[in-house]
């Protein structure tokens, strides 16, 4: 991707069932020091509830490049149109 550029990644939740199934491009495991701890609501359950599925966007890119201004853009989007939203910027999250 060229500078400026955001790329958006889209992971379906129900491909990724724990943590420690994350790869890299090589197949490798990313990290080997964290533990799956299972919950008490089964993602079943959860979209049940909230009559959606689970999803993860990531925004990546370069500083600057506008990837806080999409995902709130996007989350003002998805919420007007019902769904249960939240944007986790890193900036908000170090």
């Amino acid at each position: 991707m060229g500078s400026g550029f955001t790329q958006v990644t889209v992971l379906d939740a129900q491909k990724i069932e724990r943590a420690d199934d994350m790869y890299d491009k090589s197949h490798q495991v990313i990290s080997t020091n964290i533990t799956w701890v299972e919950g008490k609501v089964s993602a079943e359950n959860r979209a049940k509830l909230l009559r959606q599925d689970a999803a993860t966007i990531w925004l990546t890119g370069l500083s600057g490049s506008g990837k806080s201004t999409i995902a709130v853009e996007l989350e003002k989007h998805l919420f007007s149109n019902g769904h249960a939203v939240y944007a986790l910027d890193g900036d908000n999250i170090r």
